[in-house]
């Protein structure tokens, strides 16, 4: 007896009605199309975990392309590339040329039931085959499947362990991410790098997700995120610098639109001048649009590029003392501002050239930096700084393995291959920015989740480490809302579907779950390590200061304090609040005009 094979056209041709999106919340959108792409993405996911090759052939290589081309037309291509990776033959540019060949026609008898058949003759066991037929979707109730209850709390608890090294997320959503992440991931030669590696895709990306929105606490929120990769030198940070070429194309073309326009006006600023004519109009200076925005620039011109860029921007900085540098100046610091950013509050600032005031209603600024501990606690010297609470931190564990710096393939380098990506996705950035407004949003299940999933991770963070890391926690939920907005919003460069409003998959929501888990972590440690030097540097503040007053005669005058300031090598100034303070503890008492005497001799 014959084998039957699977099929696909039988399969969503069952009856099933989806479910019309709901802005109200109590639905999500539910439609065959998108039905088609969660499975292909769930079979690609299991068959890149088990490493399975699909394509040893270069004639199977191609149906492969065919089968996707006739299920997912041109938004087949991200998975083409993803089943391709182990093909010995693959480049990014081979597999483009093949996909466009599968596109233009069509191959007899290879449809998409093709790439689900090949998958089980390859020993992939997946549900999808085995059901013939799904369950429609209902409506959820209550609060959701027990199980993942427990899952969550489970992971809660694993949040709060302290033994072994920090963890990596990487490893628990591999082949789970959307296409273009899973491509990006590819890249990193440990788990570690391919969290560095994902997390600087995905704060960088959020600079770049135009007409894409939520609601948060009531208050409208975009994908904008705020990162600081910490390691020791030579730790393999550099690696981050890479996601940079994500969205260089975007900078560039901005730039050098602006740089034309700038020529033009130059041109025409030449001929008013030359003939200040009453009838002729002054030119006006043409709009600067950027991308990036320099860290170690003045505050004026930070709001200013914000401002003329639509609100939108992104700091990038693989050296973090240099907004560190920035915020210490006075022309510089735009701390306030930047603070304001992460919530999207208004920013407004004064232009002396033109004596115009200018308010940026909505900034939507993203940052990614990097650095050594050192120049992260330049940047943030306490665990109170509003800054604090407002990074996503990741901290790389610095081993003594020496790397193999020639063990990658020949072929394009790393450089070449982002460069490559960030054209793809500057090419959706370009839909993104034609589309009408996406609104995002949970599910009643997913809420309920989140909900929970805070309350415990506050209680049980608060009895562990008090107060400062309410803050933390609670802007950790807006930073898991923005993951899981961004991851959902990428889902969209494979199903091509630009005008539904979008509903988290579950899938992602778990994605995020298992990233955030491990950002807790990593806070948490840079927590620690923050509150430790918080604690000496008071307590060698209080070992001076009471050297200060032991050496100090029984009864002294000013004289006498700026002398032994001088000697300590501390400025006049401390000295002066030594003596209030222990004129105001009782240690010393003002006996006339600038002469005091020590009441109990420390000593």
């Amino acid at each position: 007896m014959s084998e039957v094979k699977f099929d696909m056209g039988r399969w969503l041709n069952a009856d099933r009605d989806g479910e019309q999106q709901s802005r109200s919340g109590e639905t999500c959108g539910w439609t065959q199309q998108n039905y088609l792409f969660e499975h292909v993405e769930t079979l690609v996911s299991e068959i890149e975990v088990s490493l399975v090759n699909l394509t040893k052939t270069y004639e199977e290589w191609l149906n492969i392309g065919y089968s996707l081309a006739d299920g997912l037309g041109v938004n087949g291509r991200i998975y083409f590339h993803r089943l391709s990776i182990h093909n010995p033959m693959y480049t990014f540019d081979k597999a483009e040329i093949l996909y466009a060949k599968c596109l233009s026609g069509k191959r007899k008898g290879i449809n998409i039931s093709y790439l689900f058949d090949k998958a089980r003759e390859a020993g992939i066991k997946y549900d999808f085959i085995k059901s013939k037929k799904p369950t429609k979707p209902t409506k959820p109730t209550g609060v959701g499947k027990t199980t993942d209850m427990e899952d969550d709390k489970v992971s809660v608890l694993s949040v709060l362990s302290e033994d072994g090294p920090l963890p990596t997320f990487s490893d628990q959503v591999e082949g789970l991410l959307p296409g273009f992440l899973g491509l990006i991931s590819v890249y990193g030669q440990t788990y570690q790098e391919k969290d560095v590696l994902l997390l600087g895709a995905i704060v960088t990306l959020s600079a770049c997700l135009p007409n894409v929105y939520g609601r948060y606490a009531g208050m409208e929120v975009y994908p904008n995120l705020f990162f600081f990769l910490t390691a020791r030198a030579s730790s393999g940070k550099g690696r981050l610098n890479l996601c940079r070429l994500l969205v260089q194309p975007i900078h560039d073309k901005l730039y050098k639109e602006y740089q034309a326009e700038r020529k033009e006006y130059l041109k025409k600023k030449a001929a008013y001048e030359a003939r200040r004519s009453k009838c002729m109009v002054k030119p006006d200076p043409p709009i600067k649009h950027l991308l990036f925005i320099p860290a170690n620039s003045s505050a004026t011109s930070v709001y200013q590029i914000l401002s003329e860029s639509d609100e939108r921007g992104l700091i990038f900085e693989t050296e973090g003392d240099t907004l560190a540098y920035a915020f210490a100046s006075d022309f510089g610091n735009f701390s306030d501002g930047f603070r304001k950013a992460f919530h999207h509050e208004p920013i407004s600032y004064h232009r002396r050239t033109d004596d115009e005031h200018v308010d940026i209603k909505h900034p939507q600024l993203s940052t990614v930096l990097s650095g050594t501990p050192e120049q992260l606690r330049s940047l943030i010297r306490d665990t109170e700084n509003g800054l604090f609470s407002r990074f996503i931190f990741y901290s790389m564990n610095t081993g003594l393995d020496w790397m193999d710096v020639f063990s990658l393939p020949k072929g394009p380098s790393l450089d070449d291959e982002f460069a490559e990506m960030g054209q793809t996705f500057t090419a959706f950035y370009e839909r993104l920015c034609k589309t009408r407004r996406l609104y995002f949003q949970f599910k009643p299940s997913q809420n309920e989740r989140f909900h929970r999933y805070f309350s415990q991770l506050q209680f049980e963070l608060y009895n562990r480490y008090g107060e400062n890391m309410i803050a933390s926690v609670r802007r950790m939920g807006l930073i898991f809302y923005r993951i899981a907005m961004i991851l959902t919003t990428l889902r969209i460069m494979q199903h091509g579907d630009y005008v539904s409003d979008m509903c988290c998959l579950d899938i992602d929501f778990d994605n995020t779950m298992k990233i955030v888990n491990v950002i807790i972590q990593h806070t948490v440690s840079v927590y620690k390590d923050l509150c430790s030097i918080q604690d000496a540097m008071k307590e060698a503040t209080i070992s001076i200061r009471a050297k200060f007053l032991r050496d100090m005669p029984q009864e002294f005058d000013w004289d006498a304090v700026f002398q032994k300031a001088q000697m300590m090598k501390i400025s006049t100034r401390t000295a002066e609040r030594y003596i209030a303070h222990y004129c105001k503890v009782g240690a010393i008492e003002k006996q006339a005009s600038g002469l005091y005497r020590k009441v109990d001799p420390v000593g």
